[in-house]
C-alpha cells in the first residue's frame, strides 16, 4: 500500500498559488488530506470555500498577528456546523512580533479556546517566544490539539504532550541549524507528532527558500525516520494515523 500523507497546516489560498491548479499541486506523492488553516475572518472564509473538494479540510481562527485588524471572534460561530471544519486555529500568542499587548492576546486566545472546547474541536496553536505563557493558559483547560511549528525545548515539549497536544513538525527539522529541534524529536515518541508544511513557508531541504508544497513532506518524514532510527514506512503510517486521530476522530 502506498504511503499516505496528511498535511495538517497549509495556506494554499495565498497568492503564491493563485496561478496553480490547487488540487493538482496538492495531491502528489501520497498526499491525500490537507487542512487549510485560517488566520482571520477573511482567510477562514476563503479556506472554507476551498475545502469543499475531497481531501481538503479547514480551520478557523484569529491568529495573534491578525489582532491589529480585528478583535471580534464571533465569526467563528458561523462555521461551527460545517462538516469540513476540523479545528479552531490558528490561534495563540506571539511575543516575537509583539504587535498587540500581551493581555489582549491572552484574552482573545482564551475566548477561542473556550469555543473549541464547547464544540469538541481540536486547536491549532501558533506560538512564538511565548511557550511558557501558552502552557500556563492550557493548564486551565481540558483541550487537545497541535502546537504549530514547534520550536521549543524538550521540557516544553513534554509539558504540551502531557496536556494532550501533538507537536507540529515541518521543514525546519531538515535544516542544518535545527539541532535543538532534532534533539527534541529524537526524545519524544513518534505518537506525539504530526506533520505540516505551513506552506508557502518553510520548505524543507533541498527546497529551502522556495515556495513550499504539501508533497515536500516526503523529505520531512524521511528525515524523521532517519534521526529516530525507525522504519520509514512505519513512520509514514504512524504520522498519518496521528493526524487522522486528532482531526478526524480516527476516520481515514
Amino acid at each position: 500500500m502506498k504511503n499516505r500523507i496528511f498535511d495538517t497546516h497549509t495556506h494554499l489560498y495565498f497568492k503564491e498559488y493563485e496561478d496553480h491548479d490547487i488540487k493538482k499541486v496538492t495531491f502528489q506523492n501520497g498526499v491525500d488530506k490537507v487542512i487549510l488553516v485560517g488566520c482571520d475572518e477573511s482567510s477562514s472564509m476563503v479556506a472554507s470555500q476551498l475545502a469543499i473538494d475531497d481531501g481538503f479540510y479547514y480551520s478557523v481562527g484569529l491568529q495573534p498577528n491578525s489582532l491589529d485588524d480585528e478583535l471580534n471572534v464571533d465569526f467563528i460561530q458561523s462555521h461551527i456546523n460545517n462538516k469540513k471544519l476540523v479545528a479552531i486555529g490558528e490561534i495563540g500568542l506571539d511575543y516575537y512580533h509583539n504587535i498587540i499587548e500581551k493581555k489582549i492576546q491572552k484574552e482573545i486566545f482564551e475566548k477561542q479556546l473556550v469555543i473549541a472546547i464547547e464544540n469538541n474541536l481540536p486547536i491549532i496553536i501558533h506560538v512564538r517566544d511565548a511557550y511558557d505563557d501558552v502552557i500556563e493558559i492550557l493548564k486551565k483547560y481540558r483541550s487537545r490539539g497541535v502546537i504549530h511549528c514547534f520550536n521549543g525545548d524538550i521540557k516544553q515539549a513534554i509539558e504540551f504532550v502531557k496536556l494532550g497536544y501533538y507537536l507540529g513538525i515541518g521543514g525546519v527539522i531538515t535544516y542544518k541549524n535545527a539541532l535543538g529541534l532534532n534533539n527534541v524529536v529524537i526524545n519524544v515518541g513518534i505518537d506525539c507528532l504530526v506533520t505540516e508544511t505551513d506552506c508557502p513557508y518553510l520548505a524543507p531541504a533541498p527546497h529551502r527558500g522556495k515556495t513550499n508544497y504539501p508533497h515536500y513532506l516526503n523529505h520531512v518524514i524521511e528525515h524523521l525516520a532517519k534521526i529516530k532510527n525507525m522504519d520509514v514506512n512505519y513512520v509514514y503510517k504512524i504520522l498519518y494515523n496521528n493526524a487522522c486521530k486528532l482531526f478526524l476522530g480516527g476516520n481515514k
